[in-house]
C-alpha cells in the first residue's frame, strides 16, 4: 500500500509545471512616462501577446529563456521599440521594465 501511494505522489509530482509571472511597465525614453497601447509580446509558445494598459503588461511564463518584444505606433507608423531577454530558473514574480526608444 505504501509503494502505491509513492508512486501515486511522484506521477501528480511530474505533472506540476513551474511558471513564473513576468510583469513590467513601459516607459517613453526620452521623459520616463508611462505609454499606454504598446504591444508587448513574449516567445512562449504559444507567443503571447499583451497590448500595455496605463503603461503596464503581464504574462505567465513556464521555466525557460524567452525574448519580449515591444512596439509602440502612432498613426500606423512604428515609433518606438524595444527587446529584452529573459531567463526564468524558478518560479516567481519577476519585473522588466521597458524604455521604448525611437525606431532608427
Amino acid at each position: 500500500m505504501g509503494k502505491l501511494f509513492l508512486i501515486l505522489f511522484f506521477l501528480v509530482l511530474l505533472n506540476v509545471s513551474f511558471s513564473a509571472t513576468i510583469t513590467g511597465e513601459v516607459f517613453e525614453w526620452y521623459n520616463f512616462e508611462k505609454l499606454d497601447e504598446v504591444i508587448v509580446e513574449i516567445n512562449t509558445s504559444p507567443i503571447q501577446r499583451d497590448i500595455s494598459t496605463e503603461g503596464v503588461y503581464s504574462f505567465e511564463a513556464p521555466l525557460g529563456e524567452y525574448a519580449i518584444h515591444a512596439e509602440y505606433y502612432e498613426k500606423g507608423d512604428l515609433i518606438y521599440t524595444d527587446d529584452q531577454n529573459v531567463i526564468i530558473t524558478n518560479e516567481g514574480n519577476f519585473v522588466i521594465n521597458l524604455i521604448m526608444f525611437p525606431v532608427l
